[in-house]
């Protein structure tokens, strides 16, 4: 039996026969999504034996585009925590925020091949408090994470015991090896026993206001023993904690770009060492993401080729939420002597719109301030820029957070 839900914490079965019409079930998926665009599902087994336990939630927006973003729940653990096999609601909800679909899998479809990180320009796991009982990454998972990695791929991952498990007293050789050529750390200390998060300057998340992660009172758990991480191999420190000694108790994040192994080719990763669920309230959780899919998402300055679109498109605009402005990449697929911009709100209501004259270019990088005609600021929300040319046209969704 399938369940849904547009929340998902509430759920509704969406078949209560036993059938396989699988054409009844998504029709009915699609129907919900017409009032949110977020499915939420979960799925039990029934024969006349009875019912089994429920799967992890799982969630995706229908699009009729490829999603380039994929969320694995890697968070299996049950003793020792609080595990609501759910928090793909907060990565997911902050990825739509910023504008943009998301496919989800569980992690043992990742092993099994059932589903291709390769096929995702972003892959965000989901750790929470996976520790060693349940293995952060097994080894098939770390063949996976290795080989997508060294495949151009852009990793982000956050849990607050994937230093302890991979590098801690008790890790393999293979383990140690893995986390200090793949994770890019060095695990420092197993509680920072901080709550608290100033992000680093000059990294991507400089200028967003300090944040905290859950102490047990904010609706996820208690991320009770955060992992103290240093940045290493040309990897840069992104977040520290709050009262903490950066010498002693290392930071809450990293970020790195370039290459992985033996590969030639640039990948990306972002690494918190506390959970991303956790982060509260909610607008920061939507602020840290907007940073995250900005820097794992636009083309490596080390990249030796890149290929674009042979056809008109948008590509997507950074940074994503807009504040105040963001740039639009463009591609014409053929020289153009100009274009007709408009952005518009989910109302149909255009609140700006230009034209732009073109050099006969195949390409322009259009930079919008985030101003409607009448110059007022746009408010918070989400958007859809429309540019057309030559008889064709080209539609993107974005958001602007204030």
């Amino acid at each position: 039996m399938i369940y849904s839900s547009t929340d998902g914490i509430t759920f509704d079965s969406l078949t209560t026969s036993r059938t396989n019409d699988t054409l009844l079930i998504f029709s009915t998926i699609n129907l919900i999504n017409s009032i949110n665009p977020i499915t939420y599902f979960k799925v039990k087994a029934v024969n006349s034996g009875g019912e089994s336990s429920f799967t992890e939630v799982g969630a995706a927006i229908p699009s009729s585009e490829s999603s380039s973003i994929l969320i694995v729940n890697g968070f299996d653990r049950t003793d020792g925590t609080v595990n609501t096999f759910d928090f793909v609601r907060q990565h997911g909800s902050s990825v739509f925020a910023n504008g943009r679909t998301f496919d989800f899998a569980s992690n043992e479809a990742a092993i099994s091949g059932g589903i291709q990180l390769t096929d995702y320009r972003i892959v965000d796991w989901i750790l929470g408090e996976e520790g060693t009982v349940t293995s952060v990454f097994t080894s098939q998972e770390q063949t996976k994470i290795s080989d997508y990695l060294e495949s151009g791929g852009s990793l982000f991952i956050s849990g607050s015991e994937i230093g302890y498990d991979l590098a801690g007293n008790y890790a393999s050789t293979e383990d140690k090896t893995f986390y200090a050529n793949y994770m890019k750390a060095k695990y420092i200390k197993d509680d920072v026993g901080k709550y608290a998060t100033i992000p680093a300057s000059g990294g991507i998340f400089d200028g967003i206001d300090n944040f905290n992660f859950d102490d047990g009172t904010h609706g996820t758990y208690d991320v009770n023993y955060p992992d103290g991480i240093q940045p290493i191999s040309s990897a840069v420190r992104l977040i520290d904690y709050d009262g903490a000694t950066y010498e002693t108790d290392g930071c809450a994040g990293i970020g790195y770009e370039g290459v992985f192994g033996s590969s030639a080719t640039s990948g990306k990763l972002v690494y918190l060492a506390f959970p991303f669920e956790t982060i509260y309230p909610e607008s920061a959780r939507d602020s840290v993401m907007a940073r995250i899919i900005a820097f794992l998402d636009r083309p490596s300055s080390i990249e030796q080729t890149t290929v674009l679109p042979e056809k008109f498109a948008i590509l997507p605009n950074y940074p994503n939420p807009a504040n105040p402005g963001t740039i639009f990449p463009i591609i014409f697929g053929k020289n153009v002597t100009s274009t007709q911009i408009s952005i518009v709100n989910l109302l149909g209501e255009e609140i700006f719109s230009t034209r732009i004259e073109l050099a006969n270019r195949n390409g322009y990088d259009f930079q919008w301030n985030g101003r409607t005609n009448s110059g007022k600021p746009a408010p918070t929300g989400m958007y859809l820029i429309k540019i057309s040319t030559a008889g064709e046209s080209a539609v993107r969704r974005f958001t602007i957070l204030r």
